[in-house]
C-alpha cells in the first residue's frame, strides 16, 4: 500500500508518502552462527578442520598454530524460507526556491522488521532478530541540497549535507556528511572546483574493525564487526571545452549534490543553461527536468519518468567518437523495440510475451508485468557495457529501491556480471547486486606441497553450474591446450615470467569477468608474495591470475598497506 500527497507551494512543492508492504513466504539470508549449523548436521565433515587450516595458513588469517578456533567464531549466510518481511515508512521531499536560492530537504524513515518460527533464525546466536530492525538498514536519512546561481553570473555554487542513522550498510554509527562545489562557465569552457566529505567523516580506504558498531545478538551477545570506512576528503578541479562543427557553446557544470536518491559526487547540468534547477530528470518532483549536460556514469534513480531513456549524450569526457556511434545505433534499435511494445498494448495492459529482435551489440528479453513491462538487456562484452555506461543516461538501483518501487531485478547466477535493465518509469539502471543467498562464493585453497596432476581441471561445485560453468570451461580447456602443446590462447595474454624456481607465467583474460568464474570452478590458491619467494616463485597481485608448474593456478594477495591517518 502507498499514500502519496504533494502540495504546490510558490516557486515549489512539498511531497510526502507512506508505504507499508507486507511480504509473506519470503526466503530471506541471514547471518547464521557455526553453533547452530553444527547443531543441526548442516556442517560438512572435516569442514571445521579446513578451515581452521586456512585461518592459520599465510594465505588466510596467518594466526599461529596454537590458535583455538570454533565454530562460534564462524558466520554463514544462509537462506531461510518462509519468513514474513515487512516494508513501512515515510518520506519527505520538496523543493522550494528563495530568490535564486533553489533548496531542496528530504526525510526517509524505513522501518523493515521480519518474523519466522526457525530455529536458525531464532536462536541466541541470531544477528537477525524477530521484531526488529533488519541489520544494515538505516531507520533514517535526511539530507538537504542548495543551488545558487546569481542573474548574469558566471558563478554556480552548490551545497549538501546528508545524515544517515546507525544501523547503516557501512556499519558506522550514524553520521553526517558535507560536500560543496562551484562552477566558473568561462568565455571557453568551464572550470569547476568540488570537495566532498569536507569534514572527513569516518574517511578510509580499506575495511577494518575502526568505528565498527558490533552486532548484539539475541541473546545478548556482542559480535565484533568489520566497518567499511567513507571515501576520504576529496578536492578536484576540472576544466573542459568543447570545440568542432556544430559547437555554439559549452554546457556548465556542476558538482553534483546528493539528494534523497543518495549517491555521491560527480558532475551535473548547471541551472543557468536551461532555466532548470538541480537535479537529474527534473530533480525531486520537478516538471521540466532531464535533458542534456554530463550524464553521470551510475545516477540515482529518477523520481519520474525520463521522457527520452534512450537519449545519447556526447560528453567526450565519457562518450568518445568511436563509442558514440555504437550507442546511437543501439538507441535507435531499442527506441524502435519500445515502440512496437506500446502499440501491442491494451486496456488490459502490455502483452505478457514479446518476440526477441535482433540487435547488433547487445540481447534484450522482454517480460511483461501487467501495467508495465521490464527489457532485460546484455551488452555484448564489457566494452559495450562502457559504450552504455559512458554515454546513455544509467541508474544505479540499490535493494531497497527495488523492493519500494517494484522494480524488475534480473536472476543470474553470475553475479558479479552486470545486468542492465529498463523500466518505463526509471529508465535505464543497474542493480546493484549480491552473491546469490547460500552460494558458495570464491573458495580458494593453500599452494600444494606437489605439483598438482591436473591444474586446469574443473572441479564439481554447485557454484559452478549453468553460465557460471559455460564461462569457465572454454578459458579454462585454452590454458590447458597452450601449456600442454603450446597452442594459441585468443582469449588472454599470457607473459612468461624467469625466477629461481623455474618459470611462472602471468594470465591476463580479455574478458575480466572469466577471473570470477575460474574462482568459482576452478582450484586456484590464494598466496603471500612472501610464500612465493620462500618457493623461488613470484607473481602478479590480484587481479591478476598467475600460473606455475610446481604450483599450478593462484592468485598473490598485494601486500597489507597502513590506514592513512583521517
Amino acid at each position: 500500500m502507498r499514500v502519496s500527497y504533494t502540495h504546490d507551494l510558490h516557486g515549489g512543492n512539498l511531497s510526502l508518502t507512506l508505504y507499508r508492504q507486507d511480504q509473506q513466504g519470503v526466503l530471506l539470508p541471514v547471518n547464521v552462527n557455526g553453533v547452530v549449523l553444527n547443531q543441526l548436521g548442516e556442517l560438512p565433515l572435516g569442514y571445521l578442520q579446513q578451515v581452521q587450516e586456512i585461518y592459520n595458513s599465510p594465505a588466510g588469517c596467518n594466526a599461529p598454530l596454537q590458535t583455538p578456533f570454533t565454530a562460534q567464531q564462524l558466520y554463514m549466510t544462509t537462506p531461510i524460507s518462509g519468513v514474513q518481511r515487512v516494508y513501512q515508512g515515510a518520506e519527505v521531499t520538496g523543493f522550494l526556491t528563495l530568490g535564486n536560492l533553489v533548496v531542496e530537504p528530504y526525510y526517509n524513515l524505513t522501518g523493515a522488521v521480519a518474523n519466522s518460527t526457525s530455529y536458525i533464525f531464532t536462536n541466541a546466536y541470531s544477528i537477525t532478530i524477530p521484531g526488529q530492525q533488519l541489520p544494515n538498514v538505516p531507520l533514517q536519512k535526511a539530507g538537504l541540497v542548495l543551488d545558487y546561481k546569481a542573474p548574469h553570473s558566471m558563478f554556480e555554487w552548490l551545497a549538501d549535507a546528508q545524515h544517515v542513522s546507525a544501523n547503516n550498510p557501512n556499519d558506522l554509527p550514524a553520521y553526517t556528511t558535507y560536500d560543496a562545489g562551484v562552477t566558473a562557465q568561462l568565455t571557453r569552457g568551464t572550470l569547476t572546483f568540488a570537495a566532498t566529505n569536507i569534514s572527513n567523516t569516518y574517511a578510509g580506504v580499506f575495511s577494518s574493525p575502526a568505528n565498527a558498531v558490533p552486532y548484539t545478538t539475541e541473546g545478548g551477545y556482542v559480535i565484533p564487526n568489520i566497518a567499511r570506512p567513507l571515501t576520504p576528503r576529496t578536492y578536484s578541479m576540472t576544466y573542459s571545452v568543447k570545440f568542432g562543427q556544430g559547437t555554439v557553446s559549452q554546457t556548465a557544470t556542476a558538482f553534483r549534490a546528493r539528494g534523497p536518491g543518495g549517491g555521491g559526487g560527480g558532475l551535473r547540468q548547471a541551472q543557468g543553461d536551461n532555466g532548470q534547477g538541480p537535479g537529474d530528470n527534473g530533480g525531486v518532483g520537478r516538471p521540466g527536468g532531464g535533458g542534456g549536460g554530463f550524464r553521470s556514469l551510475f545516477s540515482p534513480l529518477p523520481q519520474t519518468p525520463p521522457s527520452d531513456p534512450f537519449a545519447v549524450g556526447a560528453n567526450p569526457q565519457t562518450c568518445s567518437a568511436e563509442n558514440v556511434g555504437k550507442a546511437r545505433q543501439l538507441s535507435v534499435e531499442l527506441k524502435a523495440y519500445q515502440a512496437q511494445i506500446e502499440a501491442a498494448r491494451t486496456a488490459a495492459g502490455y502483452p505478457a510475451t514479446m518476440p526477441a529482435p535482433a540487435l547488433a551489440d547487445a540481447t534484450v528479453t522482454y517480460h511483461g508485468l501487467g501495467t508495465t513491462y521490464a527489457l532485460a538487456v546484455t551488452p555484448k562484452g564489457s566494452g559495450m557495457l562502457r559504450v552504455v555506461a559512458g554515454c546513455m543516461s544509467l541508474h544505479i538501483a540499490r535493494a531497497d529501491d527495488v523492493t519500494q518501487r517494484k522494480l524488475y531485478a534480473a536472476s543470474n547466477p553470475i553475479f558479479f556480471v552486470p545486468q542492465l535493465s529498463f523500466m518505463p518509469a526509471v529508465g535505464m539502471y543497474i542493480v546493484a547486486r549480491q552473491p546469490q543467498t547460500g552460494q558458495e562464493m570464491f573458495r580458494v585453497y593453500k599452494l600444494p606441497a606437489t605439483p598438482p596432476k591436473d591444474p586446469f581441471e574443473l572441479r564439481a561445485s554447485t557454484s559452478c553450474t549453468g553460465a557460471v560453468r559455460n564461462l569457465a570451461t572454454p578459458s579454462m580447456a585454452e590454458l590447458a591446450k597452450h601449456f600442454a602443446a603450446n597452442a594459441a590462447t585468443p582469449s588472454w595474454t599470457i607473459t612468461a615470467h624467469p625466477s629461481k624456481g623455474g618459470t611462472w607465467y602471468e594470465l591476463e583474460p580479455g574478458d575480466p569477468t572469466v577471473i570470477p568464474a575460474l574462482m568459482l570452478c576452478g582450484r586456484i590458491a590464494a598466496t603471500t608474495e612472501a610464500e612465493l619467494a620462500s618457493r623461488g616463485f613470484a607473481g602478479k597481485p590480484v587481479p591478476e591470475l598467475n600460473y606455475a608448474a610446481p604450483l599450478g593456478l593462484y592468485l598473490m594477495r598485494p601486500a597489507p598497506r597502513p590506514s592513512p591517518s583521517p
